[in-house]
């Protein structure tokens, strides 16, 4: 069983969850193990993919295919980079799905920049330049 517990100030946020999860183990003992999940991406990375490189493709794909909303440019590179199979247990059925950048973590999100930004290299010869607030610089 997993469960995902929040912590405060070195504390864990007992709610309801977390009681009917330890109530499933009556009077046994149970071996626990604490793990940290991995740090969600940044704000600034997210400001840098939604600010910068969509809009970079958002211009060269006017020339070409029309106007497109950010929301679309945004849901066409993620289907093109974040693309993933996923195994069904029971049935093992195969499963195309596409992760959300909501659920990267910081290095995954980073890597999903840097293909975002190759494959724009690719097609434009050009490079998404890196803006200060990129590199951890949040007003300069």
């Amino acid at each position: 069983m997993q469960i995902e517990v929040s912590f405060r100030n070195g504390y864990p946020v007992i709610d309801q969850v977390l009681y009917q999860a330890f109530s499933k183990f009556e009077d046994s003992q149970v071996l626990m193990t604490l793990e940290q999940l991995p740090m969600k991406h940044s704000d600034a990375q997210r400001r840098y993919l939604n600010g910068v490189v969509v809009k970079h493709f958002q211009e060269l794909w006017r020339e070409v295919r029309g106007f497109f909303h950010h929301s679309i440019v945004k849901a066409i590179l993620k289907q093109k980079f974040l693309r993933q199979e996923v195994v069904c247990e029971i049935t093992g059925e195969i499963f195309e799905v596409i992760k959300d950048t909501r659920d990267l973590n910081k290095s995954e999100y980073d890597l999903f920049i840097q293909e975002c930004r190759l494959y724009y290299l690719y097609e434009t010869g050009e490079e998404i330049p890196y803006t200060s607030y990129y590199r951890g610089k949040e007003n300069g």
